[in-house]
C-alpha cells in the first residue's frame, strides 16, 4: 500500500470500519505466534537444534506483530507498518531458503538455494526502498496537508511492480525443492507426503491473489482511507499465513510424537527400527537429507526436515 491515500470532499473525521481489521490481525497474529511456539517446542525439545531458519522466522513475527500494531495505531504508524510488510515477507522467504540449505545436501541445491536468496534480496529490497520513499518528502505518506505538491511513486505501475515481485518468489520457492523430491528413493506415499509439505507454500500464493482485485480497486477509490481497510485485512492474512506455512514444514517430528503411527506406511529399510522420537531415523544412522548420494544409508523417514541434529551438521553449510 504505497503512495499517497486522499481525503474524499465527504470526510467523516469520526466513522471507521476497523472492528473487522482490529479482529482478522489479532486472530492471525495469534495462531502465527502459536505455531512459531511450537516450532521452537520441536527444535527445542524433540529435535534438540535450534538453527539459523527457526530465528529468522521469530523475526518474520516480531515484524508481523510491529506492522499490526502500527496498522491499527493511526496514519504515521501506518507508514511504519507498510515498511515492516515486507521486511516480514522477506525474512519468512529467507527462513525457508536456509531451511532447504539445511536439509538439501548437494551443491547444486545449494548453489540455487543462495541463488534464490540473492535474488529474493535484490527485489525484496526494491519493494523496501519504494515503501520508504513512498512520498517524498516523506512526511507526505502520512501528512496529506503537509507538503501542498510532494512527489510519489507513479501508481499503479510501482503497485503492479511490488506484486509481481512478491508473487514470482512466492512460486519460485515453491517450485525450486519440487523437481529433486520427486526424484527421491521412496515410496509414493512418503513421496507424495514430503511433495505435500512443501506445497503449503501455494497456500499463501493463493491468499496473495485473493488479496490482489482490493488492491487494483484501491486505485480508483474515491475514500482510500476506508477501502485500503480490507487490503490492510488480506495483508494481514497473507503475512501471518506465510509464517504459519513455514512453520507448519518443521512440525512432522512433534506430529510424529503425539500420533505416532499417522505417516507410518509400513516401510523399513532392512536392519532398521523406526523411532518416532528423532523422526524415523535408526539409532547410529545419519539422516538422510535430500539431494544425497543413493549409497548412503536410507533412514526409514525421508523427510529429514528436523531429524538433523546440531552433532551431525552445521545449519549453515559452509
Amino acid at each position: 500500500m504505497s503512495g499517497m491515500l486522499f481525503f474524499p470532499p465527504d470526510y467523516l473525521k469520526d466513522e471507521t470500519n476497523g472492528a473487522g481489521l482490529v479482529a482478522t490481525t489479532v486472530i492471525m497474529v495469534t495462531l502465527a505466534s502459536a505455531f512459531v511456539g511450537l516450532r521452537f517446542y520441536t527444535r527445542i525439545k524433540i529435535v534438540r537444534a535450534l538453527g539459523a531458519s527457526d530465528w529468522t522466522i521469530f523475526l518474520a513475527l516480531l515484524f508481523s506483530i510491529g506492522s499490526t500494531a502500527c496498522t491499527l495505531y493511526g496514519l504515521q504508524a501506518v507508514y511504519a507498518g507498510n515498511l515492516l510488510y515486507p521486511l516480514s515477507l522477506l525474512t519468512v522467504k529467507f527462513s525457508i531458503l536456509i531451511l532447504y540449505l539445511r536439509i538439501l545436501s548437494s551443491m547444486f541445491l545449494h548453489r540455487l538455494c543462495y541463488a534464490a536468496i540473492g535474488l529474493v534480496t535484490v527485489l525484496c529490497g526494491f519493494t523496501i526502498i519504494n515503501t520508504i520513499t513512498a512520498c517524498v518528502p516523506v512526511e507526505s505518506s502520512w501528512n496529506y496537508f503537509a507538503h501542498p505538491n510532494p512527489w510519489c511513486w507513479p501508481q499503479p505501475a510501482t503497485m503492479w511492480a511490488n506484486i509481481g515481485i512478491h508473487m514470482f518468489t512466492e512460486v519460485m520457492i515453491l517450485v525450486l525443492p519440487m523437481p529433486f523430491l520427486l526424484s527421491l528413493d521412496a515410496p509414493w506415499r512418503r513421496k507424495i507426503g514430503v511433495v505435500l509439505l512443501f506445497a503449503l507454500g501455494a497456500i499463501v500464493i493463493i491468499v496473495g491473489a485473493m488479496r490482489l482485485p482490493y488492491i487494483v480497486s484501491l486505485g480508483s477509490s474515491k475514500d482510500a482511507t476506508w477501502d485500503s481497510v480490507i487490503v490492510s485485512i488480506w495483508s494481514a492474512i497473507e503475512l501471518n499465513t506465510a509464517i504459519i506455512c513455514a512453520c507448519a514444514m518443521t512440525l512432522k517430528p512433534l506430529i510424529n510424537r503425539i500420533f505416532p503411527r499417522l505417516f507410518t506406511d509400513g516401510y523399513h529399510p532392512q536392519g532398521s527400527k523406526e523411532d518416532v522420537t528423532s523422526g524415523g531415523n535408526r539409532a547410529g544412522d545419519r539422516p538422510l537429507t535430500i539431494g544425497t548420494r543413493r549409497n548412503r544409508p536410507v533412514a526409514p523417514d525421508i523427510m529429514a526436515l528436523e531429524t538433523l541434529r546440531s552433532s551431525d551438521r552445521p545449519d549453515m553449510p559452509t
